[in-house]
């Protein structure tokens, strides 16, 4: 399980894939870990991919933080990350793609609004233009997180609501046994009592249309058509340049809800036969 120092915190991360170009996966808040990715979804993109694979900053295996749940900081932390794989493969400068579903494709998103945004500041420099995501997958991205993950959190304020918050979300994943449910629960208590994470999200904003339509790579929307995020897609659709949306017949919680269809959008978009 290797680790990486990340802005002074270790995150848990795994590779899956000996040869092609890097493909970053990032999971959903609270509730998503690398194994969002790692059984259903990871493995058959390894066959032409390395794929890496993250707990996000207080998630998972990595590293308990009080702060740095706003989008700068995640974003950073993805960009450090790939900078690290880049190298660690010898593959600064080639392409690579990014897949997000919910928080974690707004994380995808943001670091390519931050990545372009330096690469217009420094035009002249040929790494930096270089350097930016081949492609992206944004899977039920909820813009902005303030309108759409918020509103759910802030009602989260003792340990009773965390342990309702707990019930919910075990029959919403169709998650079993009494280990995950204590894992899940404390994993809630410390995000939602001891960290800044509510504070982040409210403060989260939205991204103007002119930004959105700067983004020029291929870009493949996943939504499920039952989504209180689905019109966000739409919009997506109609701003970034070079996307298509792709409707399943679910809610927001694509991974779980319909593994098998997004699998396949996924080889789809990536090329795996």
């Amino acid at each position: 399980m290797p680790t990486v120092n990340v802005n002074g915190i270790d995150i848990h991360t795994q590779v899956l894939g000996e040869k092609g170009p890097l493909i970053f996966m990032c999971h959903g808040l609270v509730s998503g870990s690398v194994a969002t990715w790692y059984f259903k979804f990871a493995p058959e993109l390894a066959k032409n991919y390395r794929v890496v694979l993250y707990d996000m900053r207080g998630h998972g295996k990595s590293e308990k933080t009080a702060t740095g749940f706003d989008l700068d900081t995640m974003a950073n932390d993805l960009a450090c990350l790939i900078t690290h794989y880049q190298r660690e493969y010898q593959l600064e400068n080639k392409p690579y793609s990014i897949v997000g579903h919910s928080f974690g494709a707004l994380v995808a998103l943001h670091y390519s609004l931050a990545l372009r945004l330096q690469r217009d500041e420094a035009a002249t420099n040929t790494s930096l233009k270089n350097n930016h995501p081949y492609s992206l997958v944004i899977i039920d991205a909820p813009l902005p997180a303030s309108t759409f993950i918020y509103p759910s959190m802030k009602e989260i304020l003792n340990p009773q609501s965390v342990e309702s918050l707990t019930q919910l979300l075990m029959l919403q994943l169709n998650m079993q046994g009494e280990r995950r449910r204590k894992n899940l629960q404390s994993q809630l208590e410390y995000l939602y009592l001891e960290s800044s994470l509510k504070q982040d999200i409210a403060a989260t904003k939205d991204v103007s249309d002119e930004d959105l339509a700067s983004l020029t790579m291929p870009v493949k929307l996943i939504y499920g058509k039952d989504s209180d995020c689905y019109h966000i897609g739409e919009r997506l659709a109609g701003l970034l340049p070079k996307a298509k949306l792709k409707t399943l017949n679910c809610g927001h919680y694509i991974p779980i809800e319909q593994p098998d269809q997004l699998a396949v959008e996924l080889n789809e978009f990536f090329d795996i036969r």
